[in-house]
């Protein structure tokens, strides 16, 4: 069972939703459209802050941890053999081969890598994006903005 509420300008709007969220039952899904961005929603319908920067975070540590292990097995998986004369494998000049402090530049970029996918993965998959099922035609609402208010039936146990 749904409701509807349609309303011509953004003012009249922001007060309809107040309203609708401070008599909102429990179990109500209050959904918005607007024809231009709205500031001012998300204050009002109160919605927690969300979890993509979770998504932001796993993503940079398991870019770093991978870039780490990357230039480790790199270092490792070529050793400095001398043959006839020349250096065969991973030439070193004298330092260390795993080397943690020249590694930081690699894993940076990993990590910036890997948190931005992460940060989109998680904001498709929190988004619920996309939506095929449920595509508005912009003949539904046009430039009005509509509070459309969702109840659960009783018979939906």
């Amino acid at each position: 069972m749904t409701q509807e509420y349609l309303l011509s300008d953004e003012h009249s709007f922001m007060e309809k939703l107040e309203e609708v969220v401070n008599a909102r039952q429990p179990g109500d899904r209050i959904t918005t459209y607007t024809p231009l961005p709205v500031h001012g929603i998300d204050d009002v319908l109160r919605e927690p802050a969300t979890l993509v920067r979770v998504y932001s975070m796993v993503g940079a540590i398991a870019g770093i941890l991978t870039a780490f292990w990357l230039t480790v097995f790199t270092s490792q998986r070529f050793p400095i053999i001398e043959v006839v004369g020349q250096a065969a494998g991973l030439v070193v000049g004298g330092k260390p081969p795993i080397s943690f402090l020249a590694y930081c530049v690699i894993a940076f970029e990993l990590a910036v890598l890997f948190g931005s996918i992460g940060t989109l993965i998680g904001f498709l998959l929190l988004g619920r994006l996309p939506n095929i099922i449920h595509v508005l035609d912009p003949k539904d609402y046009g430039n009005q903005f509509a509070i459309v208010l969702e109840r659960p039936d009783a018979n939906d146990d």
